[in-house]
């Protein structure tokens, strides 16, 4: 990596917007926070992470979401996106 990916603070972490740099294949890449998808994108670009499951951030993620959902997680953002919208309207929320 040529320069510093990873926040100085949490509080910096939380502030921040995120940019999705993981790739489409990945569910978790609207939530997972830039910096650290930042801090994954080389092992995506050099193949050592082909697939999202390889990813130890998306097994973390998976694990939360299928406690709190009680299925696993789908199988893209876009689904994800469409999941929450649908919990969303069950609940009344806009």
């Amino acid at each position: 990596m040529t320069g510093r990916v990873w926040p100085d603070s949490l509080e910096r972490a939380l502030d921040q917007p995120i940019t999705p740099r993981c790739p489409i294949t990945c569910c978790f890449r609207l939530t997972c926070a830039t910096t650290t998808q930042q801090g994954v994108l080389e092992l995506w670009r050099d193949g050592k992470i082909t697939q999202p499951s390889q990813c130890v951030f998306y097994e973390r993620l998976a694990k939360l979401h299928e406690d709190v959902m009680g299925c696993p997680p789908p199988a893209t953002a876009e689904q994800m996106l469409e999941g929450l919208r649908e919990r969303r309207a069950l609940q009344g929320e806009p």
